[in-house]
């Protein structure tokens, strides 16, 4: 079956805008951060690297991203942690958010990621895995936020 001309429109479009979009990395392992963040940009994005989650947390008073990766595994301030300050100040954010880790392994950490609901990439990745989990995310309407009281 041959794509029609709108679907393949609508497929570069959505390739485009997703390639467009605004990555921040963040792993305490700054090569890792920054290796991830050269990848995404030689696809297209717009990528770029911490490797302290504090300065992250930081940057994003100033800086909007379209999606955040980080490490789970961070001294001082875990991935964890570090999402739950993102969602506290950004909570559009939550919907856009992937945690990188090698330690999949440990039951602990297997089970917050479980209670978390954030997508997961292990380490060590593959481009063709970050693609498909960071277009999945970026082509997802964000959920509306509960109007307040």
């Amino acid at each position: 079956m041959t794509p029609t001309l709108l679907q393949a429109s609508c497929s570069t479009e959505t390739a485009t805008a997703v390639a467009a979009s605004r990555v921040l990395i963040v792993d305490d392992q700054l090569d890792v951060a920054e290796f991830l963040a050269e990848i995404l940009r030689l696809v297209g994005y717009e990528a770029f690297s911490e490797s302290n989650p504090q300065h992250a947390l930081e940057r994003l008073e100033d800086e909007s991203f379209d999606l955040i990766i980080s490490d789970f595994k961070m001294p001082e301030l875990g991935g964890f942690e570090f999402y739950q300050a993102v969602v506290s100040v950004r909570p559009s954010m939550a919907a856009r958010f992937v945690f990188l880790t090698g330690d999949l392994s440990n039951f602990e950490t297997e089970s917050l990621l479980k209670s978390s609901g954030v997508p997961v990439i292990a380490k060590p990745f593959r481009l063709a895995t970050v693609e498909k989990t960071l277009s999945s995310i970026l082509t997802s309407p964000v959920p509306a936020l509960p109007a307040a009281r």
